[in-house]
C-alpha cells in the first residue's frame, strides 16, 4: 500500500491508480505552452521553461529509489524510462555518478543528481506524491550521438540538455503543458 495524498482531480486519480498498479508513472513535460504564448512573447528564451523532459513519479515511494528524469525530445523516452525502471524493480539502485550500459543496450547512460531546487520547481507531481517532503532524483544523461540509424531514435536536444538540474537559474513562474503517459 502506498502513502499518496488524496487526489484533487482526474489526473491525480489516474496517477495514484498507476502508481498503485505499476509502482510508478511517467510524466512528460512539453516545451509547448499555447496558453501562455502571447504573455511570454516579450520574454527572452528560458532554458527551463522551453525544455522538454519526462520524469517518474512513484519510485521514491514504491522502490525507495530516486525518481528519474530524462531531458530532451527523445522519441523513445518512455521506453528508455521503462528500461531504467525495470532495472530498479530487479533490485538495481542507481546512484549519482554511476554509468550503465544496461538502460540503452550498448550505449552508456550516466546518472547525475538533481538539485533540491529543481526537484521542487520542476518535478511537481513527484513532490506532490511525496507530500512535499524531501525526495531524491537522478537525471539520465544520454550520450550526444546521432542514434537515428542504429536505434531509431530521433533526437532534438533541448537548449540546456541537462536542464541545469544541479545549478538553479531564474525562470518565470508558469504552468507546464503535461502529456500523460502511463508507466508500465
Amino acid at each position: 500500500m502506498t502513502d499518496l495524498p488524496p487526489p484533487k482531480d482526474a489526473f491525480d486519480e489516474l496517477l495514484i491508480k498507476d502508481i498503485e498498479h505499476y509502482g510508478w508513472q511517467f510524466v512528460h513535460v512539453l516545451d509547448e505552452h499555447p496558453d501562455h504564448e502571447s504573455a511570454n512573447a516579450s520574454l527572452p528564451p528560458d532554458p527551463i521553461y522551453t525544455a522538454t523532459f519526462g520524469y517518474t513519479v512513484g519510485l521514491w515511494e514504491t522502490q525507495a529509489h530516486p525518481e528519474l528524469v530524462l531531458v530532451g525530445r527523445w522519441e523513445r523516452a518512455h521506453s528508455i524510462m521503462v528500461a531504467a525502471v525495470s532495472l530498479v524493480k530487479e533490485g538495481h539502485h542507481f546512484v549519482a555518478g554511476e554509468q550503465s550500459q544496461d538502460v540503452v543496450q550498448g550505449f552508456p547512460v550516466r546518472f547525475e543528481p538533481v538539485s533540491e531546487v529543481r526537484r521542487i520547481e520542476l518535478l511537481t507531481y513527484a513532490s506532490w506524491a511525496n507530500h512535499h517532503r524531501p525526495f531524491e532524483a537522478l537525471q539520465l544523461v544520454l550520450p550526444r550521438r546521432n542514434w537515428t540509424l542504429a536505434l531509431g531514435f530521433s533526437v532534438f536536444l533541448a537548449s540546456a540538455a541537462t536542464l541545469a538540474l544541479t545549478k538553479p537559474v531564474p525562470s518565470p513562474t508558469v504552468s507546464s503543458s503535461i502529456e500523460r503517459q502511463i508507466g508500465q
